[in-house]
């Protein structure tokens, strides 16, 4: 693993004690730096749903369909949908916390 990889990892070693909220905070911090080639430091940069998906480590039509279905918050620009940081971190944050939105269970009677 490289040194920025350990640097920025969210499961290192010791890391029992840290609070759900700073590794969320090393987290962003690492989308910030060096997860998306090409993407600005600046925060208010939107991210593509294939760059979100990325970082996310989840596939694109899965976000897409999340998206589509108005679970998880974006911006829409016309057809394109695009997340801002705040976004990436609030979709984090829903599944860190909640496990994401559950689906009622079928009922066969």
């Amino acid at each position: 693993m490289s040194e920025s990889a350990q640097r920025h990892s969210l499961s290192r070693p010791g890391d029992a004690v840290d609070s759900a909220a700073e590794r969320l905070d090393r987290f962003l911090a690492y989308l910030a730096t060096d997860a998306v080639d090409g993407a600005s430091s600046d925060p208010d940069a939107l991210f593509t749903p294939e760059q979100a998906a990325g970082l996310l480590q989840i596939p694109t039509r899965t976000l897409q369909e999340k998206l589509a279905a108005g679970i998880w918050p974006h911006v829409r620009l016309g057809k394109h949908y695009r997340l801002s940081r705040t976004d990436v971190r609030a979709i984090v944050q829903q599944c860190h916390v909640g496990g994401g939105v559950k689906r009622p269970r079928r009922t066969y009677d």
